[in-house]
């Protein structure tokens, strides 16, 4: 069963940012774009940006491009987050963030903190064999040219399991909730949906 653990919601409650974190492999993307139309409000989901990219090329792009897109992925999230910090709109942002990125975007939040901080985890090789799977399937856009990154994401995986987390959780406790997607299934979406939005109603951001 998915576990979710949220700290302390009634503290302050800062920007209106919700940062979707995680490994690959854990239902960062899948979760964000459920938030974002359940929310109905703007949001940053790095795949669909580089998906994007992708497809203006015409072609599988080559390794160059393909880092290029990655570089420029992360770009285009910082201007979205410069862009609208400091109106009263709620951003969702997903990606596959380490320390170096998530200093960047608390950088960028000029001292204030992040609303809602979710953290996505699932338990064993279970994220590792998700994101082989989806490759195998056809599931994931072929630009992606994740079999580059198979080790890497092995490799992940395994250091995760011994406790070390390359990609979060980063931030304060208090903003935190750590989602277990090993065993998702829509009743455990509804009770995060449920801890987001109760947090929001809180920062006077939702109106429900």
């Amino acid at each position: 069963m998915a576990v979710v653990q949220a700290l302390d919601l009634q503290k302050a409650c800062g920007m209106k940012l919700i940062l979707i974190e995680g490994a690959n492999g854990t239902g960062k993307t899948v979760l964000a774009q459920q938030l974002l139309a359940d929310l109905h409000c703007r949001g940053f989901i790095k795949d669909a940006y580089k998906e994007r990219r992708y497809d203006e090329l015409g072609s599988r792009p080559t390794l160059h491009q393909w880092r290029a897109i990655e570089k420029d992925s992360w770009q285009e999230l910082y201007k979205m987050i410069k862009a609208m910090r400091n109106t009263d709109t709620l951003l969702i942002i997903e990606g596959d963030f380490r320390r170096k990125q998530y200093q960047k975007i608390t950088q960028l939040m000029q001292g204030n903190p992040i609303a809602i901080e979710v953290f996505c985890f699932a338990r064993g090789l279970l994220p590792f064999w998700r994101f082989v799977q989806r490759n195998r399937t056809g599931e994931r856009h072929r630009g992606h040219l994740d079999y580059l990154g198979y080790g890497a994401v092995f490799a992940g995986t395994i250091l995760t399991q011994l406790g070390w987390h390359l990609f979060g959780p980063f931030g304060a406790p208090e903003n935190l909730i750590e989602f277990d997607t090993t065993m998702f299934s829509s009743i455990h979406y509804r009770k995060l949906k449920q801890y987001i939005t109760q947090r929001l109603d809180r920062c006077g951001i939702m109106g429900a």
